[in-house]
């Protein structure tokens, strides 16, 4: 049997993660007690490989930005924490990952709700896409200039950003939908959508740019759909305390959520392969919940 986290120095959990054999909401958990790993110390797990690379230094300022207390219910350290450790779970599958997309997308899980506000992407009943992931990178951009980030990178951390919008807003589709849509075309099983958002348009121009997008995008939720149900039943309550206005805290709502702002874990095949028996099970189970009006409390 292999140890607790509890009893393991943080690399080792990293490396423990990254091998399978610890990839459970326990984990999660007693991450989240311990208030660790922090972004610098997934940075320091993959230094050995990257530290010379000319992104080296705007990855660092990335992660101390990312450290800073984020105190929200759901977009908090431990939801950075989490989102991190899946990004480089699904990356970990990758042969032949380019260095800059792969350290772009390590940033931008860095950033990606950097300074949220608690709110929504609604505001005065009016649905604005990608607004608190703009508001994110804005407010991170003098840093990440000052490090060394130049305008082609701060273009492509906005992309991947704006395209963590799973939010519709009565919309027939998402930011992220509309990543899907572009990451199927570079493979040759869609065609190239039309009236993409211009802050998302580095991703048609660059098909490994685009990869790393949707594997940060499901990276994002895999931690709330995919662990495991207790995680996404706690998941679900966190989010209506961070907003109680928009959010109940039941089983319908959790189930629209899984299905409707989550599904791209079930299309993209290395998340489908690692995460998505456990989407399936979690899916099924608050299903039935949602038949019989379960509401967590």
């Amino acid at each position: 049997m292999f140890a607790s986290p509890d009893d393991l120095d943080v690399q080792t959990q990293i490396r423990n993660w990254l091998d399978d054999r610890h990839m459970t909401g326990e984990t999660f958990r007693q991450w989240r007690e311990k208030k660790m790993p922090r972004l610098k110390d997934f940075a320091e797990y993959i230094g050995p490989a990257f530290r010379n690379h000319r992104l080296w230094p705007v990855v660092l300022v990335a992660c101390a930005m990312g450290d800073e207390p984020h105190t929200n219910p759901y977009h908090s350290n431990d939801h950075f924490r989490e989102v991190m450790a899946c990004y480089l779970r699904l990356t970990a599958e990758i042969n032949g990952l380019d260095d800059d997309a792969f350290l772009t997308g390590f940033i931008a899980c860095c950033l990606h709700d950097y300074k949220h506000d608690g709110s929504t992407n609604r505001v005065n009943d009016t649905h604005e896409p990608m607004r608190l992931e703009m508001r994110s990178c804005g407010l991170a951009e003098e840093a990440l200039r000052a490090a060394g980030a130049d305008d082609t990178l701060l273009t492509n951390v906005r992309a991947i950003i704006g395209a963590t919008d799973v939010s519709r807003g009565g919309a027939p589709t998402s930011p992220a939908h509309i990543l899907r849509h572009i990451h199927f075309a570079h493979i040759g099983e869609d065609k190239m959508p039309k009236d993409v958002p211009e802050v998302m348009q580095p991703l048609v121009d660059n098909k490994e740019l685009a990869y790393v997008a949707i594997l940060m995008e499901v990276a994002d939720i895999i931690p709330s759909a995919a662990i495991d149900h207790a995680h996404s039943v706690a998941s679900i309550k966190m989010l209506e305390a961070e907003n109680p206005n928009s959010i109940k805290a039941d089983a319908q709502n959790l189930l629209f959520f899984l299905d409707v702002l989550c599904d791209n874990i079930p299309h993209v095949a290395v998340a489908r392969d690692l995460f998505g028996s456990t989407y399936a099970r979690i899916r099924a189970k608050v299903g039935e919940e949602a038949k019989s009006g379960v509401e967590y409390r």
